[in-house]
């Protein structure tokens, strides 16, 4: 089985990249270009997983995604992917490290100008 870093543009064997979301949009909800390379070392950098390891879900994350046929993914998306395998793996203490960031970068807010007028009334 090929590793992730044996896939390349010029792999006339099968080319996997076609069937690669184009772009990502990230929690400030900038398009990139999607980079699969991005994932494993995100999972790596956040959880302290083994970089192999690592790898391994990146490429079942990667199916999955492939699989639902989506021109573009957020962030957001693959890091619950991510976590939904990490779950499947046995690996539910990365699992909850890795998904503290989905919460973090998700944690938004803001208080429309009535509330903000009644709370000044009050004090």
């Amino acid at each position: 089985m090929k590793k992730l870093e044996d896939f390349n543009e010029n792999d006339e064997d099968f080319s996997l990249i076609d069937l690669y979301p184009k772009y990502v949009i990230n929690s400030k909800g900038i398009l990139k270009d999607f980079d699969i390379t991005y994932i494993a070392r995100s999972i790596n950098r956040e959880t302290g997983l083994e970089f192999e390891i690592c790898e391994k879900i990146t490429q079942e994350v990667l199916r999955k995604i492939i699989g639902q046929g989506l021109k573009r993914v957020s962030s957001t998306y693959i890091r619950e992917i991510v976590c939904l395998e990490l779950t499947a793996r046995g690996l539910e203490k990365f699992r909850n490290i890795y998904a503290r960031y989905i919460n973090i970068s998700m944690t938004k807010f803001s208080l429309d100008e009535d509330f903000i007028e009644k709370f000044k009334k009050i004090h």
